[in-house]
């Protein structure tokens, strides 16, 4: 539905962690924005850890309540990637 200019970011958490998955539009790639990146930054902020290729990657993580503050931290990631 959306073929350019679109990064998908799904997580689903459990009782004791969250998983997630990335995917990102080729156009976004070529600017630099990669799904093993994203991936990454959110696992990382979420404890644990992921990566991928550029267009999809997987992660996850123990601490559930850092989810919101893990996307603002991906916002603000890809705000400075974009400008």
């Amino acid at each position: 539905k959306f073929p350019e200019s679109s990064i998908c970011a799904i997580t689903s958490p459990s009782d004791k962690d969250i998983s997630l998955v990335v995917g990102v539009t080729k156009d976004l790639i070529k600017k630099g924005i990669k799904a093993g990146d994203l991936a990454g930054l959110l696992s990382r902020s979420l404890g644990g850890g992921g990566g991928g290729a550029p267009h999809l990657a997987f992660g996850g993580g123990r601490d559930i309540s850092r989810l919101n503050d893990a996307f603002e931290e991906l916002e603000n990631w890809i705000k400075q990637k974009t400008r």
